[in-house]
């Protein structure tokens, strides 16, 4: 609350004593955090406004929803993956990227059941006939859009 403070305070020309040379910094890269993050809203909406026009709104708001969030899961991805290798600390980079893939896929994949085969040869089956048929692809884009 007191960087706030002292940034309004510099702002408004009010603050006239010297400051450290980090705190200018801090400043300054909130600032530019702050800016960028209002310039990509303004950027994400742009693509919104575009694809609307395009597909209607429902659909580009799944679409850039979905972008988003596969955007965000990317980088989660990788900020686990970096956090894990700095914990391991091990010596071969490439044997601590496979060590940590297989620990990350055993963990998110230890807990789940082995698939139902019915369950899988019905879901492909499904899969095979909405990509063959025009009417089945037409009633499930109805249902999206």
């Amino acid at each position: 609350m007191a960087l706030l403070g002292q940034f309004l305070l510099l702002l408004l020309g009010a603050q006239s004593a010297p400051r450290p040379a980090a705190l200018s910094a801090a400043l300054l890269w909130g600032s530019a955090l702050v800016l960028a993050l209002f310039g990509l809203g303004f950027l994400v909406i742009a693509v919104d406004l575009a694809l609307a026009a395009k597909v209607g709104a429902p659909a580009a708001a799944f679409i850039v929803a979905g972008v988003l969030l596969a955007l965000a899961a990317v980088l989660l991805l990788v900020a686990l993956l970096r956090r894990q290798a700095l914990l391991a600390r091990q010596s071969a980079p490439a044997e601590a990227l496979a060590d940590l893939l297989l620990r990350l896929g055993t963990s998110a994949g230890g807990g789940l059941p082995q698939p139902n085969i019915a369950l899988v040869a019905a879901a492909a089956l499904a899969g095979v006939a909405v990509g063959y048929s025009p009417g089945l692809r037409k009633w499930l884009k109805s249902l999206i859009v």
